[in-house]
Order: structure tokens, then sequence, then C-alpha cells
């Protein structure tokens, strides 16, 4: 008798510790689990597959080093086809039933404004938010963490280039809804820090991507720059109806539109086309980063170009194991934030990072590229 209450005593114990160890939620003895909410299919599709590889790449680098702490990382993607109301099925789903202990790379403004109160209520880190939207960014959000500059920042550094170029007429194509509004807002908040005024602005309903009536809106109002704040593909349609217009001027365009996607589309069209960057250049970068991402890339996705959407992924990957290691082995939600908020450039590979308690902005890094002959980018 006194041997089996012996027995139970054991196997309650052990199976007290087994709970114990499976409390946290998405952390098990062998894995670490982070979900996704991303357009795999719609208008940011190819930018999806293109970050995707990064990340992946990135977990699969260190999955096989051993894990982070003898743990896996995991990565459940769902398709919400870049639909807030979708999004936030997906996140419900992915922290309620799928049991993730993370979000990596949640794609959209209005998107990631969508799951900001579920995240803060539930107590679930989201990294890297695929968004520069200052809402994300004047309002702290414990839970959230940036790794991309704003599209203020953004903003900002295209609205001085236009400038110092003697550009003072300047139009802007936006996407209606909260991405494209914050773009707006911060180009205005630039130029009138210039003292000027945006030229003429024109919008595209993001449901249908016609740019016709924005061709002949901004057309009329004789700009001479246009600054995109888009995704590729109205991008592209609006370029071509302004060129077959016989209207040649400068176009500069938020880091939302892939500059490879978009040569893919215009071809010889978008040889000048200048666009805004938040990562450093996945060619010809000098940083340890840049090194590791590609080495990464050739092993784990061989023959897949190297992009921006692509090193932001992996530069999303690489802050998610930072900040693993450094929370231990009994990691927790709440010790892996800690780690972050404890961060800077020194763990991110050399790029520009860092967090504190009290401000998860992240970077401020801007940089341009220029699409010139054949789709290569240049400065």
């Amino acid at each position: 008798m006194l041997l089996q209450r012996y027995a139970l005593l054991v196997l309650t114990l052990a199976l007290g510790l087994a709970a114990t160890v499976r409390a946290e939620p998405g952390v098990e003895p062998a894995r670490v689990l982070f979900g996704q909410s991303a357009g795999v299919t719609g208008p940011y599709a190819r930018v999806v597959e293109e970050y995707n590889q990064g990340l992946q790449a990135a977990f699969q680098m260190i999955n096989d080093q051993g894990g982070v702490n003898g743990r896996r990382l995991e990565l459940k993607t769902l398709d919400d086809a870049s639909l807030p109301d979708k999004t936030l099925g997906n996140v419900t789903t992915l922290i309620q039933k799928e049991q993730v202990f993370g979000l990596a790379g949640v794609f959209g403004t209005a998107n990631n404004q969508q799951i900001a109160d579920l995240i803060f209520k539930e107590k679930v880190p989201s990294i890297a938010p695929y968004t520069g939207s200052d809402v994300t960014r004047i309002y702290h959000n414990p839970m959230q963490f940036n790794i991309r500059a704003s599209y203020r920042d953004e903003s900002e550094r295209i609205v001085r280039q236009l400038v110092s170029l003697g550009i003072k007429r300047i139009g802007v194509l936006y996407q209606d809804d909260s991405y494209g509004e914050a773009g707006l807002e911060g180009i205005e908040r630039a130029m009138r820090k210039n003292n000027l005024d945006v030229a003429a602005s024109a919008k595209y309903d993001r449901t249908k991507l016609d740019v016709t009536a924005a061709v002949k809106q901004l057309a009329d109002a004789k700009v001479g720059a246009v600054i995109l704040v888009a995704v590729s593909k109205p991008a592209a349609d609006f370029i071509h109806g302004m060129k077959q217009r016989g209207i040649n001027i400068q176009y500069f365009a938020l880091s939302p539109v892939d500059a490879s996607e978009l040569y893919a589309l215009l071809k010889e069209e978008a040889v000048g086309v200048a666009i805004s960057q938040v990562m450093p250049n996945p060619i010809t970068g000098t940083e340890q980063v840049v090194g590791d991402f590609q080495r990464a890339m050739r092993k784990y996705a061989a023959g897949k170009p190297l992009t921006y959407p692509g090193i932001e992924g992996f530069m999303t990957g690489w802050v998610i194991i930072e900040g693993l290691k450094k929370a231990g082995s009994n990691v927790t939600r709440k010790t892996f934030v800690e780690a972050l908020e404890s961060m800077d450039d020194k763990y991110f590979g050399g790029f520009p990072l860092r967090y504190l308690p009290s401000n998860h902005r992240g970077s401020t890094f801007v940089d341009f590229v220029v699409i010139s002959k054949g789709g290569r980018l240049g400065r």
C-alpha cells in the first residue's frame, strides 16, 4: 500500500513538472513555435514569399546548429490575403488554438492595428510587424517590436532628397487605407518642414488597384515628381500610365514597393525609379547580418534572389534568435520581452537596432536604391 502511494506521488509530481514545462504557450522541450498572418495571396504575395524565404533561412540556420537552447524554431503561417478582418481571425487562431509563443512578420498597417488590443491582452510578443505606421510607434504597445523605420522616417528622407534636387512641386499617389494615409501624412509633415505643400495627391482603391483616375489627376497637376505610397502592381501601372502620356518625371516609392517586382512588371520603364529602403543592401552591404543572410540563402534557398524583403525576413529571424538566447533556457514571453528590451545593435549583426522598455521603435535607418538597366539596383 505504501509503495502504491509512493508511486502515485511520483506520478503526480512528474505530471505536475510536465505541466510546468509545457505551461508557457509555444515552448516545448524540443521547439519554440511562432505564428504569422500575412498575404500569401493578394497584392503582397511576392513580398511575403521573399520575406519568408529570409525568415525561414534564419530559422533553418540556427536549427542546424542545434536550435536555441536545444529547441528548434518553427513558423506557422496563415494566409489573410492582406484583409485586416481575416488577420484578426488568423491571429486569434494562432494564439488560442495553435498556442504560438509569439508572432513574426505580420503584414500590413491596418492588419497590425487590428490585432494590437489582442496581443496586448494576451501578452503575446509580435516581432517585426511589416508596417511603418506611426500608430505602432507613438502609441507604445509593450508587445510590439518594430525593426523597420517608420513611414515618417522614409518620407522625410525622400522629401529632403527631392528638394535638394531642386524639385519642389511634388505629387503623391497613395493607397486608400491606413497605410496610404500614414504615408501621406508623413509626406505632408516633411513638406511643411521645408515650407512647402503637396502640389497634388490622388488615391486608389486597395481592393481594385485601378489607378486610371489617379494618372489623369496627377498628370494634369504638372508635378515634377511623384512619391508612391503604394504596393508594386498599382505603382507599376501608374508609372506606365504616366509614361504613356509622355510624362517623364522623377518617381520615389516607399519601401513596400518591391524593386524586383516593379522591374518585372515594367522592365526598362522602371529605370530611374528610386525606392527608399529600411534594411541594409542585401547584395553589397558590409554588415555582418548581410554576410550571414547571403550564406543562409545559398544553403537553404539556393537559386532564390537576394532581395530587400528577404533580408528583412532574415533580420526578423535574427532578432527572435538573439532574444531567445538572452532569455535563457527557461524562456517565457515575459523574459523574452525583457531580453529584447535590454539589447542594442551589437546583438544584431551591425544593423542599427535597439529597444528600451519604453521604446520599441527599433530603427530609423533609411537608404535609397535606384533601378538601373537590366533591373540592377544602384544608388
